[in-house]
């Protein structure tokens, strides 16, 4: 060993500290042209510190390297960890080429070369993450050392998300200097100066846009008010106040040193391409609201990013000259193609939108809703042809208890044939006689077998539902795969594919008839959630008490357990409290046919929250001690999961969409930044086109954080952004949609599972369901085969029932549907069904508040419709929402219910709210 007096840092170890002193424009532009510096961007560990004064992320590269287990507490006095100098950890796999280790003056000890070790956490297969296929691998790679000997290179050309520098043999990191680190990938900077403008719109103008400017994979310089805004004062290198005062223009200007392009592409690969990696995110947190964009962006033309009010632009050239000769220049990439022009020579935020509004853009959601709404034969032809053959006549006996007449026949048809498809592949169970489920033609999985359980009982077939129930609530506490076998054989014995620390009281390894794959329950990890909301939901449906409080110990289990496991991550690691994940569930399989990725899914988050919410709801009605001690553990995981999305809606860079604004994204996990097609996707391809990145922002998506969870209102400005960014980009560049006409586009592989048709009810954008919930039908229908379904848009299996159930659901609630306390009747029935003479008629339906039933019929020739009700009376709503949509979307001149004159109507949204009402109503709307 020797002992390191250096002097001061050169210019680039700097910038790659974590020095509080903002770098000058004139250093910026020094580094133009040089290897970029990723080290800043990762969750960094240093011996020197406290262990709980380090990132907490930074911990999980440790305990890889250690080769400590993920769902245990960390072992912080490990010899492998007491050897650890510095640690990084990426949330991307990052393509290294070198790294650099210097040392200041410091009285402590430094290492020699030959006493150090670099370990590389690199991926192992196509589906690798922090939490599985990850492997440890000691790189033995001689440095070249600085002639005054306190910087040492290693050039490593490795893929790798983190990187552990380490000492040889039994040595403690403690007694050594620490150094910094520089990470250099094979993208160079490039340098802009920049706007960023806030409060254009009067209604913001007294908004306090006071906050803080963070950059990933950049470097910020001389951040300063614009020119003439009065109201805003920087108050650090990075940080701002500007709050109360209007003015001409409000915002600040810097310059941005930052590397990557950013694409357009006319067809949205199912896979991140290599130009996708190098990328500069800048988030902009402030009071007012927070957004993130891609530096890249800007040079394609400025961003408008409306739902908080921000504009971005670049204000100089692009600065990217490259350095002669250099190992690590990359070649340039395909340009972008994207349908609009994005460029634009405005000055300023009202400038920008006068342009835009003038150009007269517009989404899809714009386009659909000012053309007819789709039918079943616009969208079934489209997909389909014409000359379809009959639908068949289900089996005397079959047909749904909740029958439903439509003015579309092939619907209505298509309806009747649901609970015969449905229960017609179970089989009875040896033992008990019940009817035994799988998920046809799969083996049994909750992850999509409770849809099948859950659409029986929307459709009144609560015997048949409660028997595939009995499936998991008569499940052991303690569960096993060692008994019957048949189990699929990534199962893990005891507990759901993921990092869970136990699996007592869990609703999974559920038993079923024989099927593709075998029992699959185990590995889709997403069950346990899945089955618990559908229980709950059948005790709602039923008002079931006797049933509820024999299995409420069962589902009580199931809830503890989740409870449980929210608190293995967040206690794992020192400072484990300050995660992003703080409070979710460890990170888990949704499906194996991902390769076998483990991520913390907000698809899976937002069951388990929301199954957990309902059951302690439910339980208060029987035991309201317990009930509102689980509603309490409910609210703070609603607080945590909300955080956690929060922060991922945040930290992920906009997306521009085709009237020229760009709108936020709901990522599908938690430590993604953006789009998973995007640079954490690179390396991930998982199955590719069957499930890889594409897949996880369409299929199993972040969409049931919104339906059915709730957890985001449909209305929020960012949801409305995402799907903004669904129906512009991700659906519509979908390979598969390939020469279809636009109008036929809303899908992208799986119906069953994608949400975007529910988001779109639950948002009440009526236009934009009946396109999705028809053209996601017409794609997976198969008239030749009796009109089963796919799974898939473009191929089979045939016959699978889960993705009917899903359909039915959608049906149901286009018809029928609870919000709340209220109960909406018509609510998404399409304008067409009420032309004149047409009638809607719906009997026996289940509802959370029992049982429904009503007639619209339709006589606008003489300027009315009627509709007949009978109102539940188990748990009567405290309101009952009739929408009547008139096809020529009349508006509504007088209402009489009972005969009596009714005020409770809403004209702008074509609804009459009947409050306070029992029993037989019958209601005239007069136009």
């Amino acid at each position: 060993m020797k002992i390191c007096l250096f002097g001061l840092l050169n210019l680039l170890l700097v910038l790659s500290s974590a020095a509080s002193d903002s770098p000058s424009a004139a250093d910026l532009l020094a580094l133009v042209g040089h290897p970029a510096d990723i080290a800043p961007s990762a969750y960094l560990y240093r011996a020197d510190r406290k262990p709980a004064e380090n990132a907490p992320e930074s911990w999980l590269a440790l305990m890889r390297y250690a080769h400590e287990p993920l769902n245990q507490p960390a072992n912080v006095n490990d010899p492998a960890i007491k050897r650890a100098l510095c640690a990084l950890l990426w949330e991307e796999i990052r393509p290294i080429q070198r790294v650099e280790l210097t040392w200041t003056a410091n009285n402590q000890p430094c290492p020699s070369p030959t006493e150090l070790l670099i370990t590389t956490l690199d991926p192992q297969g196509s589906a690798s993450s922090w939490w599985n296929n990850l492997a440890p691998v000691p790189k033995r790679v001689k440095p070249t050392v600085s002639a005054d000997g306190r910087t040492y290179s290693y050039e490593l050309q490795t893929e790798s998300c983190g990187l552990v520098i380490s000492l040889e043999g039994a040595t403690n990191a403690a007694d050594y200097a620490v150094p910094s680190v520089r990470v250099l990938v094979a993208e160079v900077w490039k340098k802009m100066d920049f706007e960023i403008e806030w409060a254009y719109e009067r209604s913001a103008a007294g908004a306090d846009y006071s906050g803080r400017i963070e950059v990933y994979d950049g470097r910020l310089a001389r951040l300063a008010p614009l020119s003439g805004d009065r109201a805003t004062r920087v108050t650090a290198p990075a940080s701002w106040r500007s709050a109360d005062k209007s003015g001409p223009r409000r915002g600040v200007k810097g310059a941005l040193l930052y590397m990557g392009t950013s694409k357009w592409r006319r067809v949205q690969p199912f896979t991140t391409q290599a130009d996708d990696v190098a990328r500069t995110i800048v988030t902009v947190w402030t009071k007012a609201g927070n957004f993130s964009f891609l530096a890249g962006d800007l040079e394609n033309g400025p961003i408008l990013a409306p739902e908080y009010g921000f504009f971005v632009r670049r204000t100089s050239d692009v600065g990217s000259r490259q350095p002669t000769q250099s190992p690590l220049e990359k070649a340039s990439a395909p340009p972008s193609e994207p349908p609009i022009e994005l460029g634009s020579q405005a000055s300023s935020a009202r400038e920008f939108v006068r342009e835009l509004q003038r150009r007269n853009l517009g989404t899809i959601r714009q386009k659909i809703r000012a053309r007819p709404e789709q039918t079943w034969e616009g969208a079934v032809t489209a997909m389909r042809g014409t000359n379809l053959p009959p639908h068949p006549t289900p089996p005397p006996g079959s047909e749904p208890i909740m029958q439903v007449q439509v003015p579309s026949e092939r619907l209505t048809a298509q309806w009747n044939l649901g609970t015969w498809h449905l229960v017609r592949h179970a089989q009875r169970h040896p033992q008990t006689g019940r009817l035994w489920f799988n998920d046809y033609p799969y083996g049994i999985l909750a992850a999509e077998t409770y849809m099948v359980l859950a659409a029986l009982d929307l459709m009144g077939s609560h015997q048949a539902a409660e028997d595939g129930f009995d499936q998991w609530v008569s499940l052991p506490m303690d569960p096993k795969t060692t008994d019957q076998g048949g189990h699929h054989p990534w199962a893990l014995p005891d507990r759901p594919a993921g990092l869970f620390s136990e699996g007592h009281g869990c609703l999974t390894h559920a038993i079923g008839p024989p099927g593709a794959g075998g029992h699959m329950d185990g590995v889709h990890a997403f069950g346990p959630g899945s089955i618990g909301w559908a229980l709950v939901e059948h005790y709602r449906l039923t008002g079931d008490t006797n049933w509820f409080r024999a299995s409420a110990p069962r589902m009580k289990a199931n809830a503890e357990w989740m409870l449980r496991q929210r608190r293995v991550v967040k206690d794992m690691v020192p400072g484990g409290e300050r995660m992003w994940c703080k409070g979710l569930q460890p990170a888990l399989q949704v499906t194996p046919d991902s390769g076998g990725l483990w991520m913390q899914f907000y698809e899976c988050e937002a069951y388990y929250w929301v199954s957990v919410a309902h059951f302690a709801d439910a339980l208060a009605t029987i035991d309201p001690v317990e009930g509102a001690r689980l509603q309490a553990e409910g609210e703070a995981y609603r607080r945590d999961l909300l955080a956690s999305v929060e922060r991922s809606i945040a930290l992920s860079p906009v997306v521009p969409v085709r009237d020229g604004t760009f709108h936020s994204v709901i990522p599908f996990a938690c430590y993604v930044r953006g789009l998973g097609t995007g640079a954490w996707g690179w390396r991930r391809d998982g199955s590719g086109s069957h499930v890889g990145p594409l897949y996880w922002e369409t299929v199993q998506s972040a969409a049931a954080l919104v339906s059915p969870a709730g957890l985001l209102p449909p209305k929020d400005v960012r949801v409305q952004g995402y799907l903004d960014v669904l129906e512009d980009r991700l659906l519509l560049e979908n390979p598969y949609v390939g020469g279809r006409d636009w109008f036929a586009a809303g899908w992208q592989y799986q119906g069953g599972l994608e949400r975007t048709a529910n988001m779109h009810l639950a948002g009440d954008d009526i236009p934009v369901f009946l396109r999705s919930f028809f053209n996601g039908y017409a794609i997976d229908i198969l008239p030749d085969n009796g009109y089963l379904f796919n799974e898939h848009a473009v191929h089979g299996p045939p016959d699978k029932i889960f993705e009917e159930a899903a359909f039915l659901e959608r049906f149901r609630n286009l018809l029928v549907m609870e919000q709340g306390d209220s109960l909406w009747i018509a609510r998404a029935a399409p304008r067409v069904w009420l032309k004149q003479g047409k009638k809607i008629a719906v009997k026996n339906a289940p509802t959370h508040f029992g049982a429904l039933a009503y007639e619209i019929v339709s006589d606008v020739a003489n300027r009315r419709i009627t509709a007949k009700i009978e109102i539940p009376s188990r748990n009567p709503p405290k309101s009952v929402l009739l929408r009547l949509r008139h096809p020529e979307a009349a508006l509504i001149k007088r209402v009489t219910v009972n005969g009596k004159d009714w005020r409770g109507f809403d004209n702008a949204r074509e609804l009459i709210r009947l409050d306070g009402l029992s029993g037989a109503v019958a209601v005239t709307v007069r136009y």
